[in-house]
């Protein structure tokens, strides 16, 4: 398959990246379907997810302005934590592809990837079906925290573990306080997007 996406998007132009997008993309298809069969099959309604009505205030509070912070408590824990370490630790799968991307479409292909797909198909998981599920069982705050832990085991990166567990339960926080999963999409968002971007602009300066 990632030789059909070579061929249907010839400017990507890396069988790596070719791997990565076509793993990521089936990943996220594979989530969201899981998720609303299994919403389906319990007779819920969508709003068992969080998914309803758009709040503007809170996708701008929690969803941009929690993102950024996100994005940078995630920065500091992490770099406080490479400080104890004898070597910085390898960057991770998406990181280095990002840091060697060129050109316009490899670019906007792993940007998709990290700032749209995985938000919405991650959110859907762990915000929109575990954690309900969980807070049903422990509450709020047990849920959030057996959901962020989870969460950064799903990135099978024990180094980054913590860092990522604290943002996800930021981004648990900020959809039990909206009512919603939009604003922890947004955040989620946000985080990658913002990540990504950096990663870019530092490459191109290289």
């Amino acid at each position: 398959m990632a030789n059909w996406v070579l061929s249907l998007i010839p400017g990507i132009g890396s069988i790596e990246l070719a791997v990565m997008l076509t793993a990521g993309f089936l990943q996220g298809i594979l989530i969201v379907v899981f998720v609303l069969l299994a919403v389906r099959v319990r007779k819920a309604p969508l709003a068992a997810l969080g998914i309803g009505s758009i709040n503007l205030r809170d996708i701008w509070s929690y969803g941009v302005l929690g993102g950024l912070g996100v994005y940078l408590l995630v920065t500091v824990i992490m770099a406080v934590i490479i400080s104890f370490l004898p070597q910085p630790p390898q960057p991770q799968a998406v990181a280095d592809l990002i840091l060697n991307a060129r050109g316009g479409v490899q670019i906007i292909s792993l940007l998709l990837l990290v700032g749209v797909i995985a938000p919405v198909s991650e959110e859907l998981l762990f915000r929109g079906f575990i954690y309900p599920a969980l807070r049903s069982y422990f509450g709020v705050n047990w849920g959030i925290t057996a959901t962020a832990c989870l969460f950064g085991l799903m990135h099978f990166d024990l180094i980054r573990f913590v860092p990522l567990a604290i943002g996800g339960a930021c981004l648990n926080i900020f959809s039990e306080r909206s009512n919603s999963i939009y604003p922890a999409i947004v955040a989620h968002s946000m985080w990658n997007t913002v990540a990504a971007l950096l990663v870019i602009v530092f490459s191109m300066t290289m």
